[in-house]
């Protein structure tokens, strides 16, 4: 940190850690009704600030101790509170490139597929919360709805001794910040999509049923009516050599049944108009393991999709 600037790296490991911070969120009430970092407080002062009102916050009351971190959209509104926080002699930083930065932000953590080879990493973009996977074994590794920095994938993969040779996008939104291009020119890797006309780049198309090799595992993509530019489901079925039909069988039923659980969830909560990020459960029998990673998908496409698993799992 500098004097007056924190990362967003470094608030992010502050809050992982439960370190005493507050965020003081400075951006005008339009603007944090959009979204905000959780936990963070509020405090319209944005246009005050900059007309150079000198009394602006000297009424907030905050801890005199606690490192304060003052927000706005790029980073520069924060740094005028900041510094009339540390006039008050409060320990205050302001984020650096502010929400936008933030929401490049990510974290990864190790999905644990049991008795399977292969290994999947979740990657998730803190500010959006947006999730995407990583998914390798035996030198080689496909990445599933990439959102951050390309080299973010290449050197996850490298840290595990996989190259990436396939790079798959559940979906094909407006609103959806993909890197899958960018990440499949940096590393060779086919592209995969679900087969649509929304793009004019080369690209593999996924249709029902379309498998993708990983290592000693395998991706199958599941799709509804609801919306056919859309993956609604990547299973991945990851199998030892041992492994008898009966398990097979039992690892699919059951992943499925988790699947159907999941997507009525989903359906249930009030997802009219928006979409819902990728997601995953999973199941394991034996020496078989099923994975199944649910693409972003709308209230619609939720329901059907349950609708369209439930004869396979009874």
């Amino acid at each position: 940190m500098s004097q007056l600037s924190i990362t967003v790296g470094e608030l992010r490991e502050l809050l992982e850690r439960g370190e005493p911070v507050t965020v003081l969120d400075v951006r005008s009430p339009a603007d944090r009704a959009e979204w905000f970092i959780p936990g963070s407080t509020h405090v319209d002062v944005h246009d005050a600030l900059w007309v150079g009102d000198d009394r602006t916050l000297d009424e907030l009351a905050l801890p005199a101790e606690r490192l304060v971190v003052t927000v706005c959209g790029r980073g520069r509104t924060s740094l005028l509170a900041a510094e009339r926080l540390r006039r008050r002699g409060l320990p205050a930083r302001s984020l650096t490139g502010g929400m936008e930065a933030w929401s490049l932000a990510w974290n990864a953590a190790v999905v644990p597929v049991p008795k399977a080879e292969a290994q999947i990493v979740q990657v998730r973009r803190t500010g959006k919360g947006c999730l995407s996977y990583l998914v390798g074994g035996d030198g080689c590794a496909a990445v599933i709805d990439p959102s951050v920095e390309a080299e973010v994938y290449v050197d996850l993969a490298r840290a595990h001794g996989w190259n990436i040779t396939a790079v798959l996008d559940t979906h094909v939104h407006a609103d959806h910040l993909s890197r899958a291009r960018t990440l499949a020119e940096r590393t060779g890797a086919t592209l995969y999509l679900p087969r649509q006309d929304r793009v004019a780049f080369p690209f593999t198309p996924l249709d029902e049923g379309a498998q993708v090799a990983v290592g000693e595992g395998t991706l199958r993509a599941l799709r509804t009516a609801a919306d056919p530019t859309n993956l609604s489901i990547l299973e991945f079925l990851s199998t030892r050599e041992s492994a008898p039909m009966a398990e097979l069988e039992q690892a699919t039923k059951m992943g499925r049944l988790a699947l159907t659980e999941r997507v009525n969830d989903l359906a249930q909560v009030g997802l009219a108009g928006r979409n819902i990020d990728t997601d995953h459960v999973q199941s394991t029998s034996g020496g078989v393991a099923l994975v199944g990673l649910v693409g972003s998908i709308g209230e619609a496409t939720a329901k059907t999709l349950a609708e369209a698993l439930r004869p396979v799992t009874r």
